[in-house]
């Protein structure tokens, strides 16, 4: 199931996935438009069908592993990750690090992954983070207040 609703600035969508072994798998990703290039996927269900899905675990706490994806200009990435950035050519073959990843203690997430696009002007984010909320109406929003301010410290610096 895939729903767009309001974020906390902008847009944001959210993916819904249950079942899995014994059926207690809950998987929910959340995306805000910057995710997106180009076109945002169309919704194939509404926010109201999505939460009427987790309603079984509703006003329960459980452990969430939360994952936020975000696009940004290549130059925008932060010196840390700019610096692992490297590229050799030796004749006609040209070799450059295009992916890596940052393991963080001690802070809301957990993990910074990022990809250089193709065409080499702009890269994808993903940040992980693990909590435990209390599944509410407001968890979505609950899910961005911990991935959002993350992204604005670690990727843009603020």
């Amino acid at each position: 199931m895939e729903a767009r609703y309001k974020g906390k600035d902008e847009p944001a969508f959210v993916l819904l996935a249950s079942g899995g072994k014994g059926g207690k798998h809950l998987h929910v990703e959340v995306a805000t438009k910057r995710h997106f290039a180009g076109t945002p996927p169309k919704p194939t269900h509404k926010v109201a069908d999505i939460r009427s899905a987790i309603e079984e675990v509703k006003g329960k706490s459980v452990d969430v592993r939360i994952r936020g994806y975000y696009l940004i200009r290549e130059v925008d990435l932060p010196t840390l990750i700019r610096s692992a950035i490297v590229e050799t050519t030796e004749g006609d073959v040209s070799i450059k690090a295009t992916s890596g990843t940052l393991s963080i203690e001690g802070a809301p997430i957990d993990e910074l992954r990022w990809f250089i696009s193709q065409k080499g002007d702009e890269a994808s984010v993903r940040l992980d983070a693990h909590a435990t909320l209390q599944i509410d109406d407001s968890y979505l929003n609950q899910c961005l207040n911990i991935i959002d301010p993350a992204y604005d410290v670690f990727v843009l610096g603020r």
